[in-house]
């Protein structure tokens, strides 16, 4: 009798091992993916032993997430995925930005390093995946002081999503263009260049050629989308926000441009132009003398100085009509001349206008 309740202790002993192991590993949820099994022995009161099998769950990358609330820290997981294709969501939360490093433990292969400041969760990128087991790692960094959401975890989530729903912001994402990226941003053509300029250093760089003449000033942020690139661009282009809901009567920002045709900012609703606007920030005077530039061979305005050229005014565009809508604003550089260049940002939505007076020549265009 004695050997039996001895036997029955070891066997209850053996299920709250395992029932511990699932809990830690798994949180009782059942298991996605493959298993690996290791045996372990446990020596009873007696000479004899017992063998068990403590089974650890690898789940499926196709629906896989990596969660942390620390700051400054490194979480890694495992999952298991066979060829195919996976796409990767991440967030930043509350933290100053996000790191996901997904690597194959097969062949070594490094198949994601990728580093944002994406608050909520955000679609990346789609990737291909072979047949293996992969390590996924998310970094955090500082918290951010200056981010108000409740998205507040970091986030690295695979699925097999391909063909994402859009992210609609409440907000401009990335409107003054502060991680030095076109973050959020899609580019047509070659206008704008690849990334914005870096106004803060190119003003600290008097033979930089990154201004015209004088300093450029009246910017909030350090980088500004432009087509002058450092030198007039020759190339035409544009750069279309991620959609954001028009919760606000008025989207401001900062601009410089001459009164030209082919140089304007509109607001896009279901992807079609919705309202168009014009500007000459060349109207006012600086109140300094600068070099004077030559005038834009298609103007229809006269051009100001070099002061003018690089001085940012401030720009509202009413969204009465497309309040709550999702919408989009989009840069635009439709032109070859080579003394013509438009340099706009800091967006933002806002409750009331801050237009400067005089800048804007003829009415919005409203399309619809």
């Amino acid at each position: 009798m004695a050997g039996v309740s001895k036997g029955l202790i070891t066997y209850v002993v053996m299920v709250v091992i395992v029932i511990i192991v699932w809990y830690l590993s798994t949180g009782f949820r059942l298991p996605g993916g493959q298993s690996s099994t290791t045996t372990t022995t446990i020596s009873g009161p007696s000479t004899s032993s017992v063998s068990t099998t403590t089974i650890m769950y690898i789940y499926p990358c196709s629906n896989f997430d990596e969660l942390t609330q620390a700051n400054n820290t490194t979480v890694t997981d495992e999952c298991n995925a066979s060829s195919g294709y996976l796409g990767l969501w991440v967030a930043s939360g509350n933290f100053q930005y996000e790191k996901v490093l997904i690597k194959g433990l097969s062949d070594n292969r490094t198949y994601i390093n990728q580093t944002a400041n994406y608050s909520c969760t955000t679609f990346y990128a789609n990737f291909s995946v072979s047949n293996q087991i992969y390590s996924v790692s998310l970094t955090t960094g500082p918290l951010a002081s200056n981010v108000l959401t409740s998205c507040t975890l970091a986030r690295a989530k695979l699925n097999t999503t391909l063909f994402p729903p859009p992210t609609i912001y409440n907000n401009v994402y990335n409107g003054n263009f502060m991680d030095g990226e076109y973050t959020g941003w899609s580019l047509y053509g070659k206008g704008f260049g690849t990334a914005p300029i870096n106004i803060t250093k190119a003003n600290e760089n008097t033979t930089s050629q990154c201004y015209v003449g004088q300093p450029w000033t009246g910017y909030i942020g350090s980088y500004i989308a432009t087509t002058y690139n450092c030198g007039l661009s020759n190339a035409p282009g544009n750069i279309t926000s991620s959609l954001f809901y028009a919760n606000q009567p008025f989207l401001n920002f900062k601009i410089i441009s001459p009164q030209d045709n082919f140089l304007y900012v509109e607001i896009l609703y279901n992807n079609t132009p919705y309202i168009i606007a014009h500007y000459n920030t060349y109207n006012i005077s600086s109140g300094s003398t600068c070099n004077v530039i030559s005038p834009s061979p298609n103007s229809t305005g006269s051009n100001s100085s070099a002061c003018a050229s690089t001085t940012f005014r401030n720009a509202s565009i009413p969204l009465v009509t497309v309040i709550d809508k999702p919408i989009q604003v989009r840069v635009v550089a439709d032109t070859l001349n080579r003394q013509t260049y438009i340099a706009a940002g800091d967006f933002a939505l806002g409750a009331k206008p801050k237009q400067d007076q005089g800048i804007l020549y003829g009415p919005y265009n409203f399309t619809h």
